[in-house]
Formats: C-alpha cells, sequence, structure tokens
C-alpha cells in the first residue's frame, strides 16, 4: 500500500488511488464520500502589528486596499476563494494578493510576519492565534465548510487492504 500526502486536489480515476482524503467542498456522482469529522470552520487574521498600521476592516467590503496572502493547492491556477457569511448570503472578496503561497501555514506564518491578512481553515491558525501573533477580522463573517470526508469511486471493489484502512481510519474518528 502507498500512501500519498498531498494538499492538491486530486481526481481518484486519473491518479489511481484507491480512496482520498479531504475537506469535501465539491465532488461529482461518480465518487462515494464518508464524512469523518465535524465542519470546519474558517478564520481570517492578520497581525496586530499589521491591524495597528493599516487598520481593522469591519465588513468584508472593507478588504478593499488591505494587502492579502493568498493560498492554492499545488497543481491548480486558481487561488483558493475568500468567501464570508453575512445573512444566510454568502459574500466572496476579490483574492489578488500581494502573496501566493501554497500551503495554508505559510500564509499563517506570512500573516504573522505583517506581510498581510490571511484566510485560512481555522485549524491551521490555531496556534497563532493562541500565542498573539494573529488576531482574528471579520469574526462575524466568517463561514465553515463540510468536514472531512474519505472519498472513493461509486462501484468499484475495494480490496480487502483499503476496507481495513478505511474501517480503522472511521472507528478511529468515532473514538476521539
Amino acid at each position: 500500500m502507498d500512501i500519498v500526502v498531498d494538499d492538491a486536489l486530486i481526481n481518484v480515476v486519473r491518479h489511481v488511488f484507491d480512496f482520498d482524503i479531504r475537506v469535501l467542498e465539491m465532488t461529482d456522482a461518480s465518487v462515494s464520500a464518508v464524512a469523518t469529522g465535524d465542519p470546519v470552520h474558517h478564520v481570517a487574521i492578520a497581525s496586530p502589528t499589521y491591524l495597528a498600521e493599516h487598520g481593522t476592516p469591519e465588513t468584508p467590503a472593507d478588504m478593499t486596499g488591505h494587502r492579502r496572502i493568498q493560498w492554492q493547492r499545488p497543481g491548480t491556477d486558481v487561488p483558493y476563494g475568500w468567501w464570508f457569511q453575512t445573512d444566510d448570503c454568502e459574500v466572496t472578496v476579490d483574492v489578488a494578493g500581494t502573496l501566493t503561497v501554497s500551503h495554508c501555514d505559510v500564509a499563517v506564518a506570512a500573516a504573522a510576519d505583517s506581510v498581510g491578512t490571511a484566510f485560512v481553515p481555522e485549524p491551521h491558525a490555531r496556534s497563532a492565534l493562541a500565542k498573539g501573533a494573529v488576531m482574528p477580522i471579520l469574526t462575524s463573517y466568517l463561514p465553515t465548510s463540510p468536514g472531512w470526508s474519505i472519498c472513493h469511486l461509486r462501484g468499484i471493489r475495494l480490496s480487502p487492504a483499503t476496507q481495513g484502512v478505511l474501517t480503522y481510519l472511521l472507528g478511529a474518528n468515532r473514538h476521539e
């Protein structure tokens, strides 16, 4: 069995993977997805120094003029979108940024170094938030996306080894 750890959004058919684990933002009819956890909360962040110099945005529209650190998955040309929730309506913010990175942890580090603002899944920012290296911004507008899911092709017979790994992963998650 081979295990590949990569932030790229993969096609399980084209890459000949038995399954993948992803934050389920999209899937097609040929893929079966099993949720493994709670929804993922996102956070917009900036360092206290950056906010003191540039001001704290109060609404998503206030992001205009702020330096934004964007991240995009390896193998894609499209940065991950910045979106916010307002009164059951999703608001997208232009993600044109001063810095593009391929991993959320790098975006958090750049935000902590006052390069600009970042928008990442909350678990990536948790440590920097706890240390005070970054502050949450736009907290009234932060969205949630579906949580982690295990995805595999529908109608394909899974090998006993793959079935064992999936059973273990799903069982281990229930006991945490």
